[in-house]
């Protein structure tokens, strides 16, 4: 080799280190403490109009200590990091009372909503969130994959307290945007990884590391709320919700009205929740219209801790995703008594695999997989390593449950369901399939 070309040799070396060196993925260490009381009393949050842009948003909310990594491209592909995030390590504490006793009411505007658009009053202790979420749009958006390496959370919230209250109104809000929302909660300790699809033309094959998620609530936990009143829930995976949970660890793959979605691979999940608090949910009246979006939802409930993974398509290409072994500890621990009172009423459920549930738990653990009204015949088959669950709710933890629900008359839907349930401790794997 002549010296020219050794140094040619030499310097292609030098760019290609360069060039690897750039592209190296994003690392993420997150310590968030909050130690003080956090108060938000504001009044009316009044909009003219509905939640009609892609992605669009009305809240209301207080939160003690949050850590937060996230991609998010609304009808436009991601800006990055360019390989995506590598390790995540998210540690977050909070010891402050958190309230956000908002005493009047969130208005929102008659219309329609757009794809992914929430509306929320909420309050928070302690919070740990990954996500990555692509909500398509005019442009037939396409999202390459963003993928992350191993994700650890660990989550406190102690000894302060969470409340939470307020009113949605929100008669004439048609949820017809797919994957909207409206939820009022109160939350103590949270963990959360999301990957999500909506109304996207192509999203890329996700890859994420192993999960460890230990959130830990200690403090009481008090949600409230009167008389909500939403429209007609037509999109497909539109929800709208009244709860208080005490601590929550979550994983979670959804695909809605999108074409093209690439699998997602996880790393095994680890997952140890424990509640040591009373948790309470005064659900008040929540009344909305016909519920006719395929996988639409309308819930009200009360929990002390939960553990879940959950794999859910709607209306979309029914993608094989992959997930290592699971492990799930949730723990509702001496003195922590949850109780639920509230009322829901609705139009027909006619919507494929629609629901409409009024719940209180102790502690649950639960693995499941959905596929609603999917493009895919048969719909893609998970892959889930072997699970293995420990669920507890402690002698003395009385779960009180006084909920009612009123549906109109009407067909239902394939697969649709209305229930009021409570349960002490309960362990659950689900693989379900309806069109």
């Amino acid at each position: 080799m002549t010296h020219t070309n050794l140094l040619a040799s030499m310097a292609v070396v030098a760019l290609l280190g360069t060039a690897q060196g750039a592209l190296a993925q994003t690392v993420v260490d997150q310590s968030t403490t909050n130690n003080a009381d956090v108060m938000n009393n504001g009044d009316n949050l009044s909009s003219g109009g509905p939640t009609s842009g892609l992605g669009s948003s009305l809240a209301i909310g207080a939160t003690g200590a949050a850590s937060v990594a996230s991609q998010t491209g609304i009808n436009q592909t991601f800006s990055g990091p360019a390989v995506g995030f590598g390790t995540i390590d998210q540690r977050s504490t909070n010891t402050g009372n958190i309230s956000n006793t908002n005493s009047g009411t969130l208005s929102v505007g008659p219309g329609t909503t757009g794809s992914g658009a929430s509306v929320s009053i909420s309050a928070s202790g302690a919070l740990n969130s990954v996500s990555i979420t692509g909500i398509g749009g005019l442009q037939n958006t396409s999202f390459a994959p963003a993928d992350s390496g191993d994700i650890a959370q660990t989550t406190n919230s102690n000894s302060g307290t969470v409340m939470n209250s307020g009113t949605i109104a929100g008669g004439g809000l048609i949820m017809s945007g797919n994957g909207s929302s409206a939820s009022i909660g109160a939350t103590g300790a949270m963990s959360s990884v999301s990957v999500s699809a909506i109304d996207a033309t192509t999203f890329g094959a996700n890859t994420l590391g192993a999960v460890n998620q230990t959130p830990v609530n200690t403090g009481a936990v008090t949600n409230t709320t009167t008389d909500n009143v939403i429209g007609d829930l037509t999109g497909k995976g539109v929800s709208a919700s009244v709860s208080a949970t005490g601590a929550a660890g979550a994983v979670s793959v959804a695909a809605i009205k999108s074409a093209g979605v690439g699998g997602v691979t996880t790393g095994d999940v680890t997952q140890t929740v424990n509640n040591t608090a009373v948790i309470g949910n005064t659900g008040g009246t929540t009344t909305v219209g016909d519920v006719s979006g395929d996988g639409a939802s309308v819930n009200t409930g009360a929990t002390g801790s939960i553990a879940s993974v959950s794999l859910t398509s709607i209306a979309s290409n029914a993608a094989v995703n992959t997930v290592g072994t699971v492990t799930q500890t949730s723990n509702n621990n001496a003195l922590s008594t949850v109780k639920n009172t509230g009322t829901i009423t609705t139009g027909a459920l006619s919507g494929i695999g629609s629901s409409v549930g009024i719940s209180a738990t102790g502690a649950a653990s639960s693995v499941s997989a959905n596929s609603i009204s999917d493009t895919t015949v048969p719909a893609g088959v998970q892959v889930v390593g072997n699970v293995t669950q420990t669920t507890l709710n402690v002698a003395g933890n009385t779960v009180t449950n006084t909920g009612t629900i009123t549906t109109a008359v009407g067909p239902m839907g394939n697969g649709a369901s209305a229930s009021i349930s409570a349960t002490g401790a309960g362990s659950f794997v689900s693989f379900r399939s309806v069109k």
